[in-house]
């Protein structure tokens, strides 16, 4: 039921949510400092900081920026890649799926949502999530109607938001800080819902900056007539005024985790891991140059006497002293440089980065495209990487992929760009979504292994047991193989048109048997009358070969 809530209360419970879940953020604030400073200095805005130069002054090596770029750039083709289907378009009821019509009606919408996603913005976005998520272990992408484009995504990065979850797992809360001028905030929600000080200030100074406080959340208090709420105000503005009060249908922010330990609302990644690595990777750097540096130009011991003419150490530098007073100028000591070990322990060390961020299965997902390269020799080459990834790519497509399409079908109906359904999906179940990117085929292709090495199995069993290919159901290992490969279903024949094939090619041998059969009688039929007309032509008179037969057989032998 909707009521009235006075704006004043709802921006005073709104300023103590806020303060609640940045004082619960507080935890994890150290950590993504620090991961900012060694890992992504370019990401993170903390304590209000605006558009600041990135601080590079803990960053001795590109190694962990490398390996960072490598993994995301190998989870853009491997997941989300534009130029090959990710994803497909089905229903909970398999009968439906074989639908003809709503088989085509299923790849028309995707087709169209494919259209949609390459002519927006959106994987531009997803590459900024990427980002965010394999550095700091969470990320938040936003997907907005447009005019022109049906969507608009948007991301943030750390310090800029909180995230809030009502039933203490699943985020449904989210509330971020950013900056508008106060042109833009008079342009965007009207110069009536502006505070004084903004109105005038779009007046004498446009450009002048504000900040905006927004919270998109579950609409507890009905203010609107739709499940969630997306409420704007000033920062210090005026109590009783808001900036903005608009409804959901449903969540339009995506916050993906990479690992989540219990019940906590952030997570952490990749860069949490290698982040030991990275520091350890930086003393070590330092620690060579400072020896390069000894050993180049170590620190010297000289005669007191040299202390006013000083030494000149450049190349082909001369130093006068007195004559018959030659004085040796010495190291203090003798740095003995092991230079191609420490290039060992700093080649382990990045190595061991490296590894944490999957730089050596991503390499290979960035050529993914190619035609030659496929999810079988993905498995082969990394397969305990692959293990390991399982979970994680499950919570991905649970919450970033899945809500992302979700969200972009349901801005696409409102919009009408959705095609009417055939009457045999209608009130049918909701539509399924199917992962078919060269790393989701890779994790079905795991359980392919099994099926290979049975039907191996059985079959040299059977070589010398013939019984034992009995226990096999050849056409459920077949239709199970191709699920898990990924293949499409309409290369498979319907089981009903596969026993018809089957009875037509048994009639057909039995026919050819029943032919043979009366040719082999025939044959049979024709060699007994020669023999009968042979017989009947042989010479029986007196004195014949078979007369004289047959006396021997009458007289005795």
């Amino acid at each position: 039921m909707e009521r009235t809530v006075n704006a004043a209360e709802l921006k005073r419970g709104l300023e103590l949510r806020r303060a609640e879940l940045r004082s619960a953020a507080s935890y994890i604030d150290p950590l993504w400092r620090e991961l900012r400073s060694y890992i992504h200095p370019f990401r993170g805005r903390f304590d209000g900081e605006k558009d600041v130069l990135p601080d590079m002054g803990k960053v001795l090596s590109s190694a962990p920026m490398k390996a960072r770029s490598t993994l995301v750039a190998g989870m853009q083709s491997g997941l989300t890649s534009p130029s090959r289907q990710w994803f497909k378009l089905s229903t909970h009821d398999h009968a439906l799926s074989d639908d003809w019509e709503v088989r085509n009606w299923l790849d028309d919408v995707h087709d169209r949502m494919m259209r949609v996603m390459q002519g927006s913005n959106f994987y531009h976005a997803l590459h900024n999530v990427y980002e965010e998520l394999v550095t700091f272990g969470t990320g938040v992408m936003f997907i907005e109607p447009d005019y022109e484009n049906f969507i608009r995504c948007g991301t943030l990065t750390c310090g800029r938001y909180w995230l809030g979850a009502s039933n203490g797992y699943d985020v449904d809360c989210v509330y971020r800080d950013f900056d508008l001028t106060a042109k833009q905030i008079v342009s965007i929600f009207g110069e009536e819902n502006a505070s004084d000080g903004v109105r005038s200030a779009a007046k004498s100074s446009p450009f002048t900056r504000f900040l905006v406080h927004q919270a998109i959340e579950p609409d507890y208090e009905h203010v609107t007539r739709k499940p969630f709420r997306s409420v704007y105000w000033e920062s210090g503005g005026m109590e009783e005024r808001l900036l903005a009060v608009r409804g959901y249908s449903d969540f339009p922010a995506m916050t993906p985790r990479w690992h989540c330990i219990d019940n906590d609302i952030y997570g952490y990644g990749p860069g949490a891991e290698a982040l030991p690595d990275a520091k350890e990777l930086r003393i070590q750097i330092r620690d060579r140059a400072v020896a390069i540096r000894k050993q180049v130009a170590p620190p010297l011991v000289a005669p007191e006497g040299l202390r006013r003419s000083g030494v000149r150490s450049a190349p082909n530098g001369v130093t006068f002293v007195p004559d018959g007073q030659v004085q040796q100028v010495l190291p203090l000591y003798n740095v003995q440089l092991n230079l191609p070990g420490l290039q060992q322990i700093i080649q382990e060390t990045t190595e061991s980065i490296r590894s944490t961020m999957y730089a050596d299965l991503f390499l290979m997902l960035q050529q993914a495209d190619r035609p030659q390269m496929t999810a079988r020799e993905i498995i082969e080459r990394h397969e305990e990487k692959m293990l390991v990834l399982g979970p994680v790519l499950g919570r991905l497509e649970r919450e970033l992929l899945s809500p992302a399409i979700e969200r972009i079908y349901v801005i696409m109906d409102e919009a009408g760009y959705i095609p009417e359904p055939p009457e045999a999906l209608r009130g049918a179940s909701d539509i399924n979504i199917e992962f078919v990117s060269i790393l989701a085929q890779a994790q079905k292709m795991q359980g392919m292994k099994p099926i290979e090495q049975s039907v191996s199995f059985i079959g040299s069993i059977a070589a010398s047991f013939p019984e034992a290919a009995d226990a096999l159901d050849v056409d459920g290992a077949i239709r199970e193989y191709c699920r898990l490969s990924g293949a499409p279903a309409k290369i498979l024949r319907e089981p009903a048109a596969v026993e018809e094939i089957r009875a037509a090619r048994a009639q057909a041998a039995q026919k050819q048997e029943q032919i043979a059969q009366m040719q082999a009688a025939i044959q049979s039929g024709a060699q007994a009358a020669q023999g009968a007309e042979a017989l009947a032509n042989t010479d029986v008179r007196e004195g014949s070969a078979l007369s004289a037969v047959n006396d021997m057989f009458t007289n005795g032998l």
